[in-house]
C-alpha cells in the first residue's frame, strides 16, 4: 500500500492513502505517458543522461521515444498505457529493423521533426552531454537499446525478452505504475 506522508512542522503524518490504478482508469493517454517520458527521460532512466531525439507522429509507424544515451546508442522506446502483449515486442523489433544501419543525416532528419528539440545541431548536442568527447558522428546510433514501458504484461512477453537477452538483444521492459488518492486519513 501506498500512503502520501505529509510534514507539519516538525512531524509527520499519513495524508492519504493511494490505490494503484490503470492509466486508462483515471483517463490518462499513452499520448501522455510518451510525453512524460520525452520531457523527462529521468523517470525511466534514473542512472543515465539520455537526449530525446524523437517522438512519434500521429499517422507515421514509429517508435513512440528516439533518444540517445552518453555512449551514442540509439534508444527505441515502445509505451503501452495499460497492458503488454507478445505482439508489443514484434512491433518494437519492426522499428528497431527500420533503424538497423541508421544514417547520422536519418537521425538529424528525425531530430527536424521533433517539435520540442532547441535550436542546435544534433552532434552538438550530443557531445554536450557524450562520455567520449571525440565521439565519430557517423557513430552515432549505430548500436541500439530497445525498450518497452507498460505496466504489465503476460508470460508470452516476459519469456520472449528473456530469451533475446540470452542472445544478447539489448531489450528492457520496463513497469510503471500509476496511483490516486482514494481517501484522506
Amino acid at each position: 500500500m501506498l500512503f502520501n506522508i505529509e510534514e507539519e512542522n516538525t512531524k509527520f503524518k499519513i495524508g492519504g492513502r493511494y490505490i494503484q490504478k490503470l492509466a486508462s482508469e483515471i483517463g490518462i493517454r499513452e499520448k501522455n505517458i510518451e510525453n512524460w517520458i520525452a520531457d523527462n527521460p529521468q523517470l525511466i532512466f534514473p542512472n543515465e543522461e539520455i537526449l530525446t531525439i524523437g517522438q512519434s507522429i500521429s499517422g507515421r509507424s514509429m517508435a513512440d521515444v528516439l533518444a540517445l544515451d552518453t555512449t551514442g546508442n540509439l534508444i527505441i522506446i515502445e509505451i503501452k498505457r495499460d497492458w503488454s502483449n507478445r505482439k508489443t515486442i514484434g512491433q518494437l523489433l519492426e522499428y528497431a529493423a527500420k533503424f538497423k544501419d541508421v544514417s547520422y543525416d536519418r537521425l538529424a532528419e528525425e531530430v527536424k521533426k521533433y517539435n520540442k528539440w532547441e535550436e542546435g545541431e544534433l552532434y552538438d548536442k550530443f557531445l554536450d552531454f557524450a562520455d567520449d568527447k571525440e565521439f565519430p558522428r557517423k557513430d552515432i546510433g549505430k548500436r541500439q537499446r530497445v525498450m518497452i514501458v507498460a505496466p504489465d504484461s503476460d508470460s508470452g512477453l516476459k519469456r520472449v525478452i528473456d530469451w533475446l537477452k540470452d542472445y544478447g538483444v539489448p531489450v528492457e521492459f520496463v513497469p510503471f505504475g500509476v496511483c490516486q488518492e482514494s481517501c484522506r486519513i
